[in-house]
């Protein structure tokens, strides 16, 4: 939940060729804005990183419903598996269209990081239905 919110907080990676892009949360566009000339304005960025929020909360809030839970944490994976897809897909826009060089930013990281925490949860989530389970049996 924060990795996602600090996503919003600049830039997620660079790219340098003829002119120096930024790939931030609202999509790809030049560095220096001159005008009204953005490379590729898209609000799925925003809409995964925002979805990572939102699920994140709902899985702290819902402990008392673990299938819920389960739900809300496959839900931040599939956001930050959008986030990482769209990327991937901007760099190779960036690459193919403004002939243009990555330049890496810790930013770009954060949604793997995402998704390696967010299965830390749900083994969590499914070990604790085990314990609860076994509690029931010697009931």
């Amino acid at each position: 939940m924060i990795l996602a919110g600090l996503m919003f907080s600049g830039r997620i990676m660079g790219f340098t060729g003829d002119a120096v892009y930024e790939l931030t949360f609202r999509g790809l566009a030049p560095a220096v804005q001159t005008g009204n000339s953005a490379a590729d304005n898209s609000f799925m960025i925003g809409a995964g990183l925002l979805l990572i929020i939102i699920a994140a909360l709902a899985a702290i809030l819902l402990y008392r419903y673990r299938k819920l839970q389960k739900t809300a944490v496959f839900a931040a994976i599939a956001g930050a598996v959008i986030v990482c897809a769209l990327e991937l897909y901007y760099w190779n826009l960036a690459a193919k269209t403004y002939n243009a060089g990555m330049m890496p930013h810790i930013r770009m990281v954060f949604p793997v990081i995402i998704i390696i925490l967010a299965v830390l949860a749900l083994s969590g989530i499914s070990r604790d239905e085990k314990i609860v389970k076994s509690y029931d049996r010697l009931r």
